[in-house]
């Protein structure tokens, strides 16, 4: 499993503009502070949530994390839609 923010800098981003790439292209949305794959990807094993404690809290946040699955599934449908890898982009 692996966050949005290495993914991301694979591409030369920040998770957080990754998250809104992918917002932007209907991958996912943003419920109460997290986000959440739309229907048509929520049960393709892309993603794993686990509940992690708030410090200094007894509270519970929920975190998203790619699976193997999902980090290749962003590639490909980046990929078609014009946006690479560092590693790909021309004169890298």
């Amino acid at each position: 499993l692996m966050t949005i923010t290495v993914i991301a800098k694979n591409y030369g981003m920040f998770g957080q503009k990754m998250n809104e790439l992918l917002y932007r292209l209907k991958v996912q949305y943003k419920h109460s502070d997290t986000w959440i794959l739309y229907a048509k990807y929520q049960d393709k094993g892309y993603t794993h949530t686990e509940m992690l404690e708030v410090k200094g809290t007894d509270k519970l946040k929920p975190s998203t994390k790619w699976t193997q699955k999902g980090h290749m599934f962003i590639y490909e449908f980046l990929k078609k839609h014009k946006v690479l890898p560092l590693i790909e982009k021309k004169g890298a």
